[in-house]
């Protein structure tokens, strides 16, 4: 997902949990190979669909990203909550 292709995932299997269907990937019914040959040919056959669920696909893990995480640290030990100064790496700044 964060190269931007957008993932088929098992209906039911913890990766469906990370991958909003129909909307960052498409989701399968399990022990269907048909099924999943299929979403595998739509993704290929129509592009519009695959640059737009791709695209979403990596706005969506940007939101797991290292920096997001230390980030939202960051937040929640603000500087009322925080034992200490907090000192964030340039590269993580906004």
């Amino acid at each position: 997902m964060a190269s931007g292709v957008p993932p088929v995932v098992g209906t039911g299997s913890a990766t469906a949990e990370l991958v909003p269907a129909g909307v960052c990937g498409l989701h399968v019914a399990p022990g269907r190979p048909g099924a999943l040959a299929a979403a595998v040919r739509r993704l290929i056959e129509d592009e519009a669909m695959r640059r737009s669920m791709g695209l979403a696909a990596s706005e969506y893990a940007r939101r797991f990203s290292w920096q997001a995480l230390v980030l939202r640290l960051v937040e929640l030990l603000a500087p009322g909550d925080a034992p200490g100064p907090v000192d964030v790496p340039r590269s993580f700044a906004k």
